[in-house]
């Protein structure tokens, strides 16, 4: 069970994908691409990484999911300080893994945790420092 979680792990990071309206904004395909004024859009690219770095986590959820409770989702997000913490490579994997683990633990050895976005607050302030983690899921159902 752990290689089959451990060989899930390395597949899930593939498609991290992190948007939102303030962080996915014209994100350059090359980063030395001159803009309108002139200036590198590495600097929007550094923009937009400051804001992920400074959002602090407050809720996650996996609106895709059927098998999982939420709070199940929000205990998991807790115990690997997502939620209270920032978006990073390493708070997104052990959440995904301990996920994993309950989906495994349950039965469903085919679904996985697959990456996440994060959702800036929008409640009318500029950047408040808090959003939102939604975890993309595949959750395998089988035919009859």
């Amino acid at each position: 069970v752990n290689d089959t979680l451990d060989s899930l792990q390395t597949m899930l990071f593939e498609p991290i994908r992190i948007a939102g309206s303030k962080l996915s904004k014209n994100l350059p395909a090359n980063l030395f691409q001159k803009n309108e004024g002139g200036q590198p859009k590495e600097s929007k690219l550094k923009q937009q990484q400051d804001l992920l770095s400074s959002t602090k986590v407050k809720s996650v959820s996996a609106p895709e999911s059927e098998i999982l409770p939420p709070d199940v989702i929000t205990q998991c997000a807790k115990e690997s300080n997502l939620i209270g913490g920032t978006l990073t490579p390493e708070t997104l994997g052990l959440t995904a893994n301990m996920i994993n683990r309950q989906y495994m633990e349950h039965g469903y050895v085919m679904n996985s945790v697959t990456g996440a976005t994060l959702v800036p607050s929008s409640d009318g302030k500029e950047n408040d420092g808090e959003g939102h983690v939604e975890l993309k899921v595949r959750e395998v159902k089988l035919a009859k």
